[in-house]
């Protein structure tokens, strides 16, 4: 898609290039799953950088935290999903702990790096080397995938 027509359609829908993207995204994974006779969830785990910035931060740099939030994946109207994205990433800028790593970093950054580790290890939820569960998509397995 040409990149003037996303932005003519997240204006028109009251929502960021970014967040009709991501309604493009997620209504392809509906789709999917509805072409694939799987069930089509109601949102799935969804996340995305957001600005940080204010009209007053000086120039240059950036200050971005990631936005985690259940993504209307069930929502067939693209209109309506970019509205429930805006409103979700809107919730996300408010919360007052959105920052939290960029307020930690610089001590972060002094802690030994096994330290850092055992601290970060329970927020990091993927996959580990020897994992033998199933990858599954859409409620299949994909053919040739392999655990990571």
């Amino acid at each position: 898609m040409p990149f003037d027509r996303l932005r003519a359609a997240a204006s028109s829908a009251g929502g960021s290039v970014n967040d009709a993207f991501l309604a493009a995204l997620l209504g392809g994974y509906r789709l999917f799953h509805g072409r694939m006779g799987a069930p089509v969830p109601d949102a799935i785990p969804t996340a995305m950088p957001i600005s940080l910035r204010r009209p007053d931060d000086p120039e240059g740099g950036s200050r971005i935290a990631s936005a985690r939030f259940a993504g209307p994946m069930a929502e067939p109207d693209p209109v309506r999903r970019i509205g429930a994205l805006r409103a979700s990433v809107s919730s996300v800028r408010k919360e007052p702990a959105v920052d939290v790593i960029g307020l930690l970093s610089p001590v972060l950054a002094r802690l030994p790096g096994a330290l850092t580790a055992v601290l970060a290890g329970p927020m990091t939820k993927g996959r580990r080397r020897g994992d033998v569960r199933r990858l599954r998509h859409a409620g299949r397995e994909p053919q040739g995938a392999r655990s990571p």
